[in-house]
């Protein structure tokens, strides 16, 4: 097995306009992997994402919303060990 170190940070926010709320969040993950000397990006974790919720409340009780998420680029790693971008 390897050593894994994770760093990260997160900033959420709310703002509120009558029946209406909208959440955002943005998230920094630095996850690096190491194994036999080899440092390398941990496999299926995104480094930058961004949230956004909008959320309408109906009648005190129903909520409908729509929610948009945006991932920068992730790493995935193939059997053959070689590192591929997507």
């Amino acid at each position: 097995m390897g050593i894994t170190d994770t760093r990260g940070a997160e900033l959420t926010g709310k703002l509120t306009y009558k029946r209406y709320q909208f959440f955002y969040a943005y998230t920094l993950t630095d996850t690096r992997n190491q194994f036999n000397g080899t440092v390398t990006d941990y496999p299926l974790t995104v480094r930058n994402r961004i949230n956004s919720d909008l959320v309408y409340e109906i009648k005190d009780y129903w909520l409908c919303g729509f929610m948009v998420q945006k991932m920068w680029k992730i790493f995935l790693f193939m059997p053959t060990l070689k590192m591929y971008s997507m």
